[in-house]
């Protein structure tokens, strides 16, 4: 069995430092040794929101990824690693934030799960669940190829506007990535039936226990979407 929950980073600053250490493990696993995403800078942001999924009996951490509101003086990680490349980023976060904008980052999963159905998916409808019970207007996601296909399931769109319609290379030459927005968080029109179904279900019942599945089988998951202190 499973839990999926979530809380205010600079709240828990323990949990924090074990998402943060599974993070980068699952990074240097495939090679990647620095990225901006993960500097610690945000430990102490009231307005950084963490998703953690972990095994209920050992607390092993099998996934994890963040919600980072955007504000005049803070960059989003979007923007610190593609900003000297396209400032335009800059332009569309500016835009945004008077409506309430920021970033779903940080997001990794032990493969183990995936056959299971848990993995990025599963931590994407969590995000964007999540997403309304900020307030947010928009969000912006910046995903490997391998993610982006999950992203589109869950309502993302690719940010044309940008330089080579938004897909960069990084951290490395070796990774492309997808520039990714969300403009309509209250309906995810763009989200596939089944994913926007379990969005509006996280939202509508933070509190519960569902079945995921996979090509491996079946495996509870005990939800509970509720910030505390929000």
């Amino acid at each position: 069995m499973l839990k999926a929950y979530v809380f205010r980073a600079n709240s828990r600053p323990a949990d924090c430092r074990r998402y943060i250490e599974a993070h980068v493990n699952a990074l240097r696993a495939y090679g990647v040794n620095e990225v901006s995403s993960i500097d610690p800078i945000w430990l102490k942001n009231p307005d950084v929101f963490i998703m953690l999924i972990e095994e209920k009996d050992t607390g092993l951490i099998v996934g994890g990824a963040r919600i980072q509101l955007a504000h005049e003086e803070v960059p989003l990680p979007i923007e610190t690693a593609i900003g000297h490349i396209d400032p335009k980023i800059k332009e569309l976060i500016q835009e945004r934030i008077p409506g309430k904008t920021g970033e779903f980052c940080g997001l990794w999963n032990l493969t183990q799960y995936a056959g299971f159905g848990i993995g990025s998916i599963t931590l994407g409808r969590m995000g964007v669940s999540l997403i309304t019970q900020l307030g947010m207007g928009s969000c912006f996601a910046f995903a490997s190829i391998t993610t982006t296909r999950n992203c589109y399931r869950i309502g993302f769109k690719p940010i044309d506007v940008l330089k080579n319609q938004g897909v960069f290379f990084y951290p490395t030459d070796q990774f492309k990535t997808h520039a990714l927005l969300i403009d309509d968080p209250e309906i995810v029109s763009h989200a596939a039936p089944h994913d926007r179904e379990r969005i509006f279900s996280l939202r509508n019942e933070p509190i519960q226990c569902y079945y995921e599945s996979g090509a491996k089988g079946k495996i509870l998951v005990e939800y509970n979407m509720i910030v505390e202190g929000l």
